[in-house]
């Protein structure tokens, strides 16, 4: 008897799916249903149906892989900036392909997302939270071990940047604070401003990015092992990191600004015109210089002890110099009149101006040495938001260099001319 159309469709399928090694992915075909027609007519019909459905089916079913040199599906390629960070957006250079997660037909051109252009110059541009509010004050941003920490100057967090990978690995309430770096250890001084109410010190806990308050005195510095705080009361102060409790006091040493550089402790006097030197084994004043125009952070830089003089920066009437000073002698070297703002960044030495162009300067002679970047309009003051711009800081680390603004923390190039 002649087999029915049908029957031949079926034969077919049960063929193609055994051919596919996945029976039991492959469902089974519908049964024809009476279309109580004339039989030819309904042979016919139910022939198409199945037909449709085989093929329907068919091309539901995951292809046979070929063998051969096309069976391998080379990876897409895709852009990927050197921070790999939301916010963080690498400069053309930096950019580089790195393999995707997915895999496309060889024959299939690859998708590249395009990179938002940074600044010449810049490895890569890490967005801050809440921007525009602000730039951080000098002592309110701190290295500490790879992390670079910015506490905001008129936002209530701190943000912490990994400096490996360019990247804000941590955002902590905190009020308004300045920071305490030394000992590979950071401390928060709380609240700033005026009218205050009781100021406290706090520890940053490292590991967990958490802000832990203490019932330390408040301190001004930390190194040598110690906290180090000073009053009008109470003079010089030496307080134990682990305890807090005053370890030894100098009632007699008196002033302003305490920091820690160059090997010893330095302050100023109350009305501004010393510079003072101290010996943290004894808080004996080894050294006193005078800075009649006053005196910014002594810095350690380019194998010497740096300080700026005077207050350059202030548009458009600052003035001041760059100083080397000496053990024991005083100012060893001063460079000319300097009518910029002046940044001491690691070994290197910049000045900045109002329409956002950074110079790398000898530190001696004042001329520039090469190195300058020009900000981009969008991080310059404007009419309609005059307060984008409130300064820039330079900060080193390893040889690198980063620059603060209001919006962003760029990573510079510091191997790229201008």
């Amino acid at each position: 008897m002649r087999r029915d159309r049908a029957d031949e469709v079926l034969e077919q399928w049960a063929k193609i799916a055994e051919s596919t090694r996945r029976p039991e992915e492959a469902p089974r075909p519908r049964p024809v249903r009476n279309l109580n027609v004339a039989p030819a007519l309904g042979t016919a019909v139910a022939a198409v149906a199945i037909t449709l459905v085989v093929v329907v089916l068919w091309a539901a079913l995951p292809p046979a892989r070929p063998a051969g040199p096309l069976s391998s599906t080379p990876p897409a390629s895709s852009i990927a900036s050197s921070t790999a960070s939301p916010g963080a957006t690498a400069s053309p250079s930096a950019v580089s392909p790195s393999p995707s997660s997915s895999s496309v037909p060889s024959n299939s051109p690859s998708v590249r997302p395009v990179a938002t252009p940074v600044p010449s110059g810049v490895i890569a541009r890490i967005a801050i939270p809440h921007p525009d509010s602000q730039t951080a004050i000098e002592d309110a941003v701190a290295i500490v071990g790879d992390s670079l920490w910015v506490a905001d100057a008129s936002q209530a967090y701190l943000v912490r940047i990994d400096l490996l990978t360019d990247q804000v690995v941590a955002t902590i309430p905190v009020d308004h604070s300045d920071l305490i770096a030394g000992d590979g250890r950071l401390w928060t001084i709380s609240p700033t401003g005026m009218d205050l109410p009781t100021v406290t010190l706090s520890r940053v806990d490292l590991v967990r990015n958490r802000v832990l308050p203490t019932d330390y005195p408040v301190a001004q510095a930390a190194g040598f092992g110690s906290l180090w705080s000073m009053s009008p009361q109470d003079g010089l102060r030496k307080i134990d990191p682990q305890t807090g409790e005053v370890t030894a006091s100098w009632p007699s040493v008196k002033g302003l600004d305490l920091q820690v550089a160059c090997g010893a402790l330095w302050f100023e006097n109350v009305d501004g015109t010393l510079l003072n030197r101290v010996d943290p084994s004894n808080g004996h004043v080894t050294e006193q210089i005078a800075t009649p125009e006053g005196a910014g952070h002594v810095r350690d830089a380019a194998g010497g002890c740096w300080v700026v003089l005077g207050d350059p920066g202030d548009f458009p009437s600052g003035f001041g110099y760059l100083a080397r000073l000496g053990t024991t002698e005083g100012i060893l070297d001063q460079s000319p009149l300097l009518g910029e703002r002046v940044h001491i960044a690691g070994d290197t030495f910049w000045t900045s101006t109002a329409d956002g162009l950074i110079q790398r300067i000898d530190p001696l002679t004042a001329a520039p040495i090469g190195h300058a970047w020009q900000l981009p309009a969008s991080d310059l003051p404007t009419t309609a938001f005059p307060g984008k711009f409130a300064d820039w800081r330079l900060f080193s680390a390893e040889g690198s260099l980063w620059l603060i603004t209001a919006t962003a923390v760029d990573h510079l190039d510091v191997s790229t001319a201008p």
